[in-house]
């Protein structure tokens, strides 16, 4: 038998093995490991043109120049515009992916999401922010507004004065996008999302995405716009194709495998227009 202070020394030599035996970087197993997803979303048939919105109030400021129906945006080449790429989240699914650490560091998050209420008009129309980071809405109009956003733990109904700010604060994640909208001056819409994840991304006019250092491993994601879903409150885009493929599950979600210092590439993928709701 070895003496008790040999012991202790083996002891500690075996402890270090093992240590290093799990953090080893060929491991992966407390090794974390990234990787990016890209993919692209095409209308097919002819998209309507924007309808140009009727300015009833506040003409002299709301007025000055044309408005349009911006809910439904399709690029030249038939991109779709506007497509929330996030994690599935419901009451049944929970993901909780581990966030790199190039994400929003806790000095960040004291930086809030800037929204411009500008010729009665929301910009940018959709945005993301992480759960803790606020929405700061900021008026450029000459004209005051009284927007309002039902988050969850904390519903906001403020009035903002002109060249003013109010600042939403975020309490809990949320499912998918929340309607925004100014009660005075009711063609002023646009979404919010907040998410404990920063995995989201939202597709420009080439219907092109990306999110980059999403952790290895399987992860489930849907696709959310809002023309999508069954009534024009927006939803999930549950008809994608890819050629002629029907993508995903019954919310149009897609299980996709993230590996390590790779792109997942989802390809073109396709929605019909009349499956766009009008």
């Amino acid at each position: 038998m070895l003496p008790a202070p040999w012991a202790r020394c083996s002891l500690i030599i075996v402890v270090i093995g093992w240590l290093l035996f799990v953090v080893h970087p060929r491991r992966g197993v407390a090794q974390e490991a990234w990787g990016d997803l890209r993919g692209r979303i095409l209308v097919v048939g002819e998209a309507p043109e924007p309808a140009r919105l009727e300015v009833k109030k506040d003409i002299a400021v709301c007025g000055r120049v044309p408005l349009f129906d911006e809910s439904l945006m399709v690029g030249a080449n038939g991109g779709l515009k506007n497509v929330v790429v996030m994690m599935l989240r419901s009451s049944t699914v929970k993901q909780a992916p581990p966030v790199h650490p190039d994400y929003l560091s806790p000095d960040d998050l004291r930086e809030p999401v800037r929204v411009v209420l500008r010729d009665c008009r929301l910009k940018p129309r959709i945005t993301f922010a992480v759960t803790g980071q606020s929405f700061e809405f900021h008026s450029e109009d000459e004209v005051g507004h009284h927007v309002s956003a039902w988050l969850n733990g904390n519903p906001f109904q403020p009035d903002i004065p002109p060249g003013q700010d109010q600042v939403l604060e975020t309490r809990e994640p949320e499912n998918t996008p929340v309607l925004v909208v100014c009660s005075a001056h009711p063609w002023m819409t646009g979404r919010v999302l907040v998410r404990d994840e920063p995995y989201v991304a939202i597709s420009g006019e080439t219907g092109e995405f990306e999110i980059k250092n999403l952790p290895e491993g399987e992860w489930t994601f849907v696709f959310w716009h809002e023309r999508g879903g069954r009534d024009k409150m927006g939803g999930y885009l549950m008809s994608l194709r890819q050629g002629c493929e029907k993508v995903g599950g019954c919310l149009g979600e897609i299980r996709v495998t993230i590996k390590d210092g790779e792109v997942t590439d989802l390809g073109t993928m396709t929605i019909a227009v009349e499956d766009l709701v009008p």
